[in-house]
């Protein structure tokens, strides 16, 4: 979860330009971008973020406040009938999916986003105090 957050955070800060809605919660009330940790934690909607996108997606319920262990358990109710379930930061997931697509060129994987940000531990730690929930899917996906 972390990883992701950083990586979504990288490419805010990248097209906080372009114009669109989303990058909104990148600016301060100055019009300065913010770093990285006044963002995340000034923008509730990414606090759990999986868990509350992969809800409002199956469910079509926006999840308004906090994201409850009950939205995670509705999420995984679902995924546990899903037959793959994957991590993108995983080299088997990534091989298990090719093959079940019959797919036989293997594609290199990269992240072509420009670091903005360089986490330390301690940013780990208050990242993951807003995103237990997110962990604990986390941990079901890896285990499944």
């Amino acid at each position: 979860p972390f990883e992701r957050t950083v990586s979504n955070y990288n490419f805010f800060v990248q097209t906080a330009h372009d114009g669109h809605k989303s990058r909104a919660s990148i600016f301060d009330t100055k019009g300065e971008i913010k770093n990285f940790y006044s963002w995340f934690t000034e923008t509730p909607k990414m606090h759990n973020y999986m868990t509350r996108f992969l809800h409002e997606k199956i469910f079509g319920e926006e999840i308004k406040g906090e994201v409850s262990s009950e939205h995670l358990n509705r999420v995984i109710k679902i995924l546990k009938g899903f037959y793959f379930l994957g991590l993108t930061e995983s080299t088997k997931d990534h091989d298990s999916f090719y093959n079940l697509l019959g797919i036989k060129e293997r594609f290199n994987r990269r992240n072509i986003s420009t670091k903005c940000f360089e986490a330390n531990q301690e940013d780990r730690e208050k990242f993951r105090k807003y995103n237990s929930i997110d962990y604990k899917l986390y941990k079901f996906i890896q285990n499944h």
